[in-house]
């Protein structure tokens, strides 16, 4: 997928080997699902060899990660069907992850506002 993803793992033991890449220009993909279109695009145009390689895989996921904040209380995530299609289409399952908002960098003042005080 050359400069179009960035790796941040490849690894494994055995036989058993796991790739976790993301977009390299992450600011072309405003929504999700502009990002997931793409990497199937990027999919679809492997060289058959790895084209090969994908579609043995044991498992092959798109996640979406979220960090959530204190506000709002509530985010909705909603997906194209067709975008849903293409992820079907490269044999793919869909991942959400949540991460959990860092109460280190969250203010005394964010916090005193949110309690109501």
């Amino acid at each position: 997928m050359g400069d179009d993803v960035v790796v941040l793992h490849v690894g494994g033991e055995s036989r058993q080997f796991e790739a976790h890449l993301e977009l390299a220009s992450p600011r072309l993909s405003t929504t999700a699902d502009r990002a997931m279109v793409r990497f199937v695009k990027l999919i679809d145009r492997l060289p058959p060899r790895r084209r090969k390689a994908w579609d043995r895989a044991q498992s092959r996921e798109f996640n979406i990660g979220i960090e959530a904040g204190l506000v709002p209380h509530g985010f909705e995530l909603r997906l194209k069907r067709r975008t849903i299609e293409a992820i079907v289409g490269v044999r793919a399952t869909l991942a959400v992850t949540v991460y959990a908002p860092d109460l280190q960098v969250v203010s005394t003042s964010q916090l005193r506002r949110l309690r109501g005080g």
